[in-house]
């Protein structure tokens, strides 16, 4: 009894059914280019969310011992309360405390992000002063990645490359149909750090929150309505800016 090689099935079926394999096969060309032209192509599929929430604490000018002490703990004890937590892990430094979250697999992300919200709320009064207006959460969104990399180069005598790039790259990027956000790494604004005295700071009663809400009360700029003489219109704005390091 003679049994047929399977190896030639498919010549066999491409030579008596010619018609059936063309079919097939433009059917496979169509469906290709269909998807090709159709179906977007992304890092993650649309409408997956990671089981995971990161959240951070600061807590400037600490000590590890004083942000897991006064920070970590408390944060770990709140934590508890969340529904569909798997995992939690505390970093604490002198800056303060960092702490991914896992959750369990087919956890509603958005409740749990709203659960811990409530949490870190009911936390605020528990924790130092000048960390109860520090608290963040960080939910992971894939759209977020950025999706293409640009180098420039600035050219020599910029005396402010933030503010070039700002101004030449960035928000041109910005207005581009379809760009949703533009970032820019390499080159930081200009800022003026302010070093505190913590001793002598303390010596006199005032908190690190108190000097902030001072110096961010005189730094302002404030609309003040508009006034009319006949036909033209002034508007009126209060400027409190610091435009030197020097000023107060």
């Amino acid at each position: 009894m003679m049994t047929k090689d399977k190896s030639s099935l498919l010549p066999r079926i491409s030579v008596t059914r010619p018609v059936t394999v063309t079919m097939c096969l433009i059917a496979l060309l169509v469906l290709g280019a269909m998807a090709y032209s159709l179906i977007p192509v992304k890092m993650f599929p649309s409408g997956f969310t990671r089981p995971f929430l990161y959240v951070r604490i600061n807590y400037p000018n600490s000590t590890p011992r004083e942000s897991e002490q006064q920070i970590a703990r408390p944060l770990e004890e709140a934590l508890k309360m969340v529904k569909g937590v798997e995992q939690v892990r505390t970093y604490s430094g002198t800056s303060g405390v960092r702490a991914p979250i896992d959750f369990r697999q087919g956890v509603d992300m958005d409740l749990a992000y709203n659960l811990l919200s409530d949490q870190l709320e009911r936390l605020k009064p528990q924790l130092p002063e000048e960390a109860q207006d520090q608290v963040s959460i960080w939910k992971f969104n894939p759209d977020n990645f950025s999706t293409m990399w640009v180098s420039v180069s600035v050219p020599e005598g910029i005396k402010d490359p933030y503010q070039y790039l700002e101004s030449h790259i960035l928000r041109p990027l910005e207005r581009v149909d379809g760009v949703a956000n533009v970032d820019v790494y390499g080159v930081e604004a200009k800022e003026v750090s302010v070093e505190v005295d913590q001793g002598r700071l303390s010596a006199r009663g005032v908190s690190m929150a108190n000097l902030v809400q001072v110096l961010q009360g005189d730094n302002f700029a404030l609309a003040g309505g508009y006034v009319r003489e006949g036909s033209k219109k002034f508007f009126v704005r209060s400027l409190a800016r610091y435009n030197d390091k020097s000023e107060g």
